[in-house]
């Protein structure tokens, strides 16, 4: 089985106040669904793509804000 999670994320004007506490719990959320299943005999992947958008959408890498 491979978990494939997308995430989008709001990275408008009215987000200013709370952007980066948006990307940090984007992260902490990849990173426990990593911890909790990597180790499952069932998940062969863990994949994430992680988009933010404005006016047009950008596909973001991990870790990046």
């Amino acid at each position: 089985m491979a978990i494939n999670v997308a995430f989008y994320i709001d990275r408008s004007y009215s987000m200013n106040g709370c952007i980066d506490d948006v990307f940090t719990a984007c992260y902490d959320i990849c990173e426990e669904l990593r911890k909790k299943f990597s180790k499952e005999a069932l998940v062969e992947n863990i994949d994430y793509r992680i988009f933010a958008f404005n006016n047009y959408m950008t596909e973001i890498k991990f870790g990046d804000k």
